[in-house]
């Protein structure tokens, strides 16, 4: 069982927001694991650490980051309704008992749920389609997720991985066995919503703190993870502009990684030019064809 850091967060969330960009005592929270775990689809780890170090701003609230939070409760009712559950909100902030670092904010929980019932309600809101079954009572953290129509086929029919390693995050600090994922897909209360189970998993927990302890390794220390697919941009932006007039030496464990660099970009211009080939023989048919038919259009 986890500790608590700060409760009433509704009521504090000034001090919960501060501490989550506290640049002097960086966290990992459950909104971070997901990147550090290389599971989220829209930030990588490099850029986690950017944003930890304060060389990145945080993405800005957007109108889908505003509509979610609007949402949170009507789905939270939503859950209640369709399961039959009675939830509290959150509002408290947790750290692990060892790794203080460690951080999690639940956003609902349920202190008794009667799985008999649950199990029949979501099988059924699932079409038959249950990942497991508890019997009996149990406490379980709810997580909501307004998801868009478009993401539609990242969740059905799996649950994709980020809210799964949010939920384990949550549930290895707060101390729960339990977790219900609940989200709306679209805007649709009668096909689109899904709840679905987590279990708690002691072993992909312990592997998502080793992950976690090492990210906070290069935190502390400044120093930069390895870049990922994607983060192109981003190093140029760490780095700044090229200095030509300067020579870097790499050790010899580098010159697979430089060697396989030549190699990709011989391959990208033998690639680039049999493209530019195509479409000038492309062209050339076209044009031959154009002089057959004239001003016909078929």
């Amino acid at each position: 069982m986890g500790k608590v850091i700060l409760e009433n967060i509704s009521k504090n969330h000034d001090a919960w927001v501060a501490q989550k960009r506290d640049l002097k005592y960086p966290t990992v929270g459950s909104g971070d694991i997901a990147a550090i775990c290389g599971a989220d689809d829209y930030c990588t780890v490099l850029r986690k650490w950017a944003i930890k170090t304060g060389k990145e701003e945080p993405d800005p609230v957007n109108d889908h980051m505003l509509f979610g939070q609007a949402m949170e409760p009507v789905i939270a009712q939503i859950c209640e309704r369709k399961l039959g559950l009675k939830l509290r909100y959150g509002d408290t902030l947790w750290a692990h008992d060892q790794y203080d670092w460690a951080r999690a904010t639940p956003d609902y929980i349920c202190d008794s749920v009667n799985w008999i019932d649950v199990n029949a309600a979501i099988e059924t809101l699932n079409e038959g389609s249950a990942p497991w079954t508890l019997n009996g009572m149990s406490d379980a953290i709810v997580e909501i997720k307004n998801v868009g129509f478009h993401s539609r086929d990242k969740w059905v029919p799996e649950t994709p991985l980020a809210p799964r390693f949010q939920t384990i995050w949550q549930m290895g600090i707060t101390g729960h066995h339990s977790a219900i994922i609940a989200p709306l897909i679209g805007g649709d209360i009668v096909g689109g919503f899904l709840p679905r189970y987590v279990a708690f998993d002691k072993a992909i927990f312990e592997q998502m703190l080793g992950l976690a302890e090492k990210f906070m390794w290069h935190v502390i220390q400044g120093v930069p993870p390895e870049p990922s697919k994607g983060d192109h941009k981003l190093v140029e932006e760490l780095i700044g502009p090229i200095d030509k007039g300067v020579s870097a030496m790499l050790d010899a464990k580098h010159a697979d990684l430089i060697a396989e660099y030549k190699k990709l970009k011989e391959r990208r211009t033998s690639v680039d030019a049999h493209s530019r080939e195509l479409k000038a023989e492309g062209e050339f048919l076209q044009a031959k064809i154009r002089a057959l038919m004239g001003s016909a259009a078929e």
